[in-house]
């Protein structure tokens, strides 16, 4: 049986261990070896029954290992993964077995979709993207590598995602919109126009986030 090392032992790595827990139950897939992570106590106030085995920079890696990587930072996200698989390591796609994927969709590696998310007709996911719980992506939709999709989040049909993107808990955006690499979607927001790169938006309609309403 294949070991799966989560990389990162913060809140979306205790949640990427639930996942893969839930995996497990339908379907024994991996012996769930530990975390990776450079804080050794990351764990210690909490209630958890896997532990740290080492950090992403000094880990010696096993040939039966398989990697999942749960760092929220996309930048960062990306900048491991990439360290490591020069190193030779094999990160692999978690679906919650609840997830709905249309048998034409594309998933890209390192990908990780949470409890109750569909994904639907011709759509793309890229290398190391998050999708978290409950969301819902339309027909033809394009998402570029390491976006982070949010809880309960709907991205209609034909849009595309750069690289990068962070589209905030409960956010959603209208059929056809283009949002650049780079853009930040605030939790709650409706985006109903396109997003240039790099762009920070929020509300409704969504529009440029300035601080103190400037």
């Amino acid at each position: 049986m294949k070991r799966l090392v989560i990389v990162g032992a913060g809140g979306m790595g205790r949640e990427v261990l639930q996942c893969a827990k839930q995996i497990n139950k339908e379907n024994p897939t991996w012996e769930i070896a530990g975390f990776l992570d450079p804080n050794m106590d990351a764990l210690i106030d909490k209630k958890c029954d896997v532990k740290i085995i080492g950090n992403d920079d000094t880990y010696v890696i096993r040939p039966e290992d398989e990697f999942v990587c749960a760092i929220g930072d996309t930048f960062l996200r990306k900048k491991v993964m990439r360290c490591m698989e020069a190193k030779g390591a094999k990160f692999v796609s978690l679906i919650h077995p609840t997830v709905q994927i249309a048998d034409t969709a594309e998933i890209g590696k390192g990908v990780t979709v949470f409890a109750n998310s569909i994904i639907s007709d011709n759509t793309i996911v890229g290398d190391g993207c998050f999708v978290n719980y409950q969301c819902a992506i339309g027909h033809d939709v394009q998402i570029d590598e390491f976006c982070t999709i949010f809880a309960n989040s709907v991205i209609c049909g034909g849009c595309k995602l750069g690289k990068h993107v962070v589209m905030g808990t409960s956010s959603n955006v209208v059929p056809l919109i283009e949002i650049g690499d780079e853009a930040y979607v605030c939790a709650g927001s409706s985006v109903m126009r396109n997003v240039k790169k790099k762009m920070r938006v929020i509300g409704t309609p969504a529009g440029p986030f300035r601080i103190g309403g400037k």
